[in-house]
């Protein structure tokens, strides 16, 4: 299995899968092909593959847009070359058109053995942006760790605490949030946390707000057990995306028992609807404010009780039954 590096510091959604799916009860073995910490080393995961390439059964590559696909594309070259079973798993939110998708790349992506995709509908939508047939695809879910919980339902006699929790980025949305606090009756809590390229901007924003008495706080990089912490805490996680694949991020917050606001991009639609949460239409700061106002007049435990129901057909012993159902398949053939 190849993708990014396990233990850099900050993880995204194809590292969390990653690691869940090395968890199941097959033998595998991992190398990483991309590390935001060493970079010199990215040039050599061709040669650290080649050393022990031979008598492997499969090949399983995880990849994102843009470079990153470039990269595993000559990857999969590589290994087809030498006959051996491929498996190109799609990750990100970045193959929304066909950029990158020419006559080279379509010819290397038909010889894989499978392309594994996040939901039915992004299977449906790479099909047809592709011109691939459905037959060259598989839908496995993005999976997330079981933490031997129970639906969490809290007395809302209090304000409601809201989270953000992903990259500080304009395709995240961060600042269609905070433009929505002053929309808002001051009922609710707010709490911010991630890493990214507008996290100046996101404090400069959040200490005005908090000048005109609105409670936020920004809580920065957090660590797994952290992060746990904020969303079993939390009654809301928003996640205004302008673009999004399957964000683990919702799954985990509704796992915590989070009502969910998001953006209906990718395929946070099989995710939310009324029952759980609001799917917004558009990322705009009235849309959000209209949504939350939304979330104060309903019954919320009842939206984080469905929440907590569906996050379990995403855990990850579930997910991993249905890998192993592939990996056998290929293996047959």
């Amino acid at each position: 299995m190849t993708g990014n590096r396990l233990e850099d510091e900050i993880k995204g959604g194809m590292v969390s899968c990653a690691s869940l799916l090395m968890k199941c009860d097959i033998d595998i073995d991992y190398f990483w092909t991309w590390s935001r910490e060493k970079y010199l080393g990215n040039i050599s995961f061709l040669w650290r593959i080649s050393r022990k390439h031979r008598g492997y059964d499969i090949y399983h590559i995880h990849t994102a847009a843009k470079v990153d696909f470039i990269r595993n594309l000559l990857l999969v070259f590589f290994l087809k070359r030498g006959m051996n079973s491929v498996i190109l798993h799609i990750h990100g939110s970045g193959f929304s058109t066909k950029a990158g998708v020419n006559t080279i790349s379509k010819y290397i992506l038909k010889s894989v053995d499978k392309i594994v995709v996040l939901s039915e509908s992004w299977k449906s939508h790479l099909s047809m942006e592709w011109g691939m047939s459905a037959d060259y695809f598989y839908v496995l879910r993005n999976p997330i760790e079981s933490r031997n919980i129970h639906a969490i339902t809290n007395s809302l006699d209090r304000a409601l605490k809201v989270c953000f929790v992903g990259e500080l980025s304009e395709r995240k949305g961060i600042m269609s949030l905070l433009k929505a606090v002053p929309l808002l009756p001051n009922s609710f809590e707010y709490f911010i946390a991630g890493e990214g390229l507008l996290k100046e901007k996101v404090l400069i924003e959040i200490g005005r707000l908090q000048d005109l008495g609105y409670r936020l706080k920004f809580c920065g990089f957090l660590q797994r057990s952290e992060r746990d912490v904020l969303l079993d805490n939390s009654d809301i996680l928003v996640l205004p995306s302008q673009a999004e694949n399957l964000p683990i991020s919702i799954i985990e917050a509704m796992h915590s028992s989070c009502a969910i606001v998001a953006t209906n991009v990718g395929a946070v639609g099989t995710l939310v609807d009324s029952t759980n949460g609001v799917l917004l239409e558009n990322a705009s700061s009235y849309s959000i404010s209209q949504a939350l106002n939304h979330l104060l007049e309903i019954d919320l435990n009842s939206l984080k009780r469905i929440s907590y129901k569906r996050s379990l057909d995403y855990l990850g012993e579930k997910v991993t039954e249905t890998l192993e159902v592939l990996y056998a398949d290929i293996s047959r053939r």
